[in-house]
């Protein structure tokens, strides 16, 4: 018998083009993504308008992750859709647009508010909706300074939230040397999700 070797790329495609079931399925999976970028421009719909009234140009809250240029104006109208309800794409990126300078005298409170309810990733099945709070962590990380920094360790504490943890870490290594630093960074070198980090950057 004639020895048959494992099929090929182009014909592993050219059965599965045949294969009515995953041509179904994927037929499917693209009408979910449709669908899904098109729930995200409604959801935003008022965001981007509000955002462009205030001179901003945006097609989506994204853009504004995307680009190195201040966009002031923008920071109110940020935080207040921070607080509306809005898909947790959109949330993602209305958290992640907010860690700029502009931020740190006044999105703080929002920030850590909407930190403290927000789900974290570890539990959270639909991965359209993951993020959000890893995205309040970063802006939070990003406008913390040392007189925030017992605000920062308490949150490190709190094993619960799981990997998003690992955005305060970085802005803190200028006060590693801080007494109450390296207490809670001792308290923590064994735990599952920070202490590789803690074992390469802190100790």
């Amino acid at each position: 018998m004639k020895f048959r070797g494992p099929m090929t790329a182009a014909e592993l495609m050219a059965k599965l083009q045949k294969d009515k079931e995953y041509q179904k399925a994927i037929k499917e999976r693209e009408l979910e993504l449709e669908n899904y970028d098109q729930i995200l421009i409604e959801d935003e719909k008022a965001l981007v308008k509000a955002l462009n009234k205030a001179g901003i140009i945006v097609n989506t809250v994204w853009d504004l992750v995307n680009t190195n240029n201040p966009y002031p104006a923008a920071i109110p109208i940020l935080l207040k859709h921070l607080n509306k309800k809005h898909h947790l794409r959109i949330k993602t990126g209305i958290a992640r647009a907010l860690a700029v300078p502009e931020s740190k005298d006044v999105a703080w409170n929002t920030l850590l508010a909407e930190y403290s309810s927000a789900v974290p990733d570890e539990k959270i099945s639909e991965p359209g909706e993951r993020g959000y709070k890893d995205g309040l962590a970063v802006a939070i990380a990003f406008i913390t300074d040392y007189s925030r920094i017992d605000i920062i360790l308490e949150l490190l504490k709190k094993r619960e939230d799981g990997k998003c943890r690992l955005f305060f870490l970085e802005p803190l290594l200028p006060y590693k040397d801080d007494k109450n630093f390296k207490r809670v960074i001792i308290d923590l070198k064994d735990d599952k999700d920070l202490k590789k980090m803690i074992k390469e950057k802190f100790l």
